[in-house]
């Protein structure tokens, strides 16, 4: 054996992201968390007018997108550039804060469930996840119970907003105060808001770093402005801690292309506000229409929800493929089971009833 690190034989871990070979025509892909609206215009308008160089030349467009940043979050916090760092895509900045928080037995608080790459990459760079278990009242997050939890041993607190896979908005209210308890004993806080643009920008908790120097708050454009394809994020937080991240970070994050769409599309918050009110119309159809199948707390304005049933028995990701439905199996996510998936909603709720109908269909009739 090569001298690979010793504790990595140890892990077991299987991708979320696999598509069954069976995939294809009439299926329909409830899995990975994009804004099943697509795109803003602009978006798609600069894409099919850029400068052939931008492929051949390495990107230098950091400072541009930067700026763009700022602007974006201009009416929340007055952010300058030392405190922004690009990234290929949220879970490529959440590699480098393990790198920065990480040596090996370094505990770092979660919750459960959440994002599972995420404690994945914790104990890939040799720490320690663990987790304060949410998966009771419905999976809703209990902000007392996560401040009791912290503990000044603790390299850093993970909390994901909204919560993969639920789907659920936790208040900016309850961040803050979870802030303000872990400051006090020297612990910082990361808040994962890769789903963050399915929310209102007054609950981000990039409102707190003009007043708080232990956050550091994770972006995505993969989700809420449907740029997937482009793997580009971005991490905030206090210059003093940006300064550390930079130290393990690398050059050209984003791609030139990246860097071109990216820009285009934080001029259009407009396109944010219309994909969360039409998400929340087909979203509250769903949830009202199905019988059998149950949910965990959620908001309906976040695309993801966890849907349930109600025989822990029944494999719910494998019956939800019987009717060509692709999602994410709860045996994936810390404190769930085979009889939850994480289930994005599309364009077409009427379809997804149809198919949802005949998964509970199935299961009637067979008991």
């Amino acid at each position: 054996m090569y001298k690979t690190r010793k504790h990595l034989s140890k892990i077991e871990h299987e991708s979320y992201a696999n598509v069954p070979e069976e995939f294809g025509p009439g299926w329909i892909d409830c899995s990975l968390g994009i804004n099943p609206f697509g795109f803003p215009e602009g978006v798609g308008e600069a894409l099919g007018s850029f400068d052939p160089d931008i492929v051949n030349n390495y990107p230098h467009g950091d400072a541009k997108l930067k700026k763009a940043i700022i602007d974006y979050w201009s009416g929340n916090a007055l952010l300058c550039e030392g405190q922004i760092e690009l990234a290929c895509g949220s879970m490529d900045a959440i590699t480098k804060i393990n790198k920065m928080f990480i040596d090996k037995g370094t505990p770092v608080l979660g919750h459960s469930p959440q994002f599972p790459d995420f404690g994945m990459d914790v104990e890939g760079m040799g720490g320690i996840y663990e987790t304060v278990d949410m998966s009771a009242s419905k999976g809703k997050f209990d902000g007392v119970r996560f401040e009791d939890g912290i503990e000044k041993r603790h390299a850093f607190c993970y909390i994901d907003n909204p919560n993969n896979p639920t789907g659920q908005i936790i208040p900016l209210q309850v961040i803050s105060r979870i802030a303000k308890k872990a400051a006090g004993i020297g612990v910082c806080v990361v808040v994962d808001e890769a789903y963050g643009d399915f929310m209102e920008k007054e609950n981000s908790a990039v409102n707190l770093l003009d007043g708080m120097d232990n956050i550091m708050v994770l972006k995505s454009l993969s989700k809420g402005f449907g740029m997937a394809g482009m793997r580009i994020g971005y991490a905030l937080g206090p210059v003093e801690l940006m300064d550390v991240y930079r130290k393990i970070s690398i050059p050209f994050c984003v791609t030139g292309i990246g860097t071109l769409l990216a820009v285009e599309a934080l001029k259009d918050q407009d396109f944010l506000a219309e994909s969360r009110e039409k998400i929340a119309q087909a979203k509250k159809r769903i949830i009202e229409s199905i019988e059998t199948i149950g949910t965990l707390e959620t908001s309906l304005s976040v695309p993801i929800m966890t849907l349930t049933h109600p025989d822990e028995g029944v494999d719910l990701y494998r019956e939800l493929l019987k009717v060509k439905v692709l999602s994410v199996s709860g045996e994936n996510f810390e404190g769930l089971g085979k009889n939850s998936v994480r289930f994005r909603i599309g364009k077409d709720a009427d379809v997804l009833l149809d198919r949802l109908r005949l998964v509970e269909k199935n299961w009637t009739e067979g008991n």
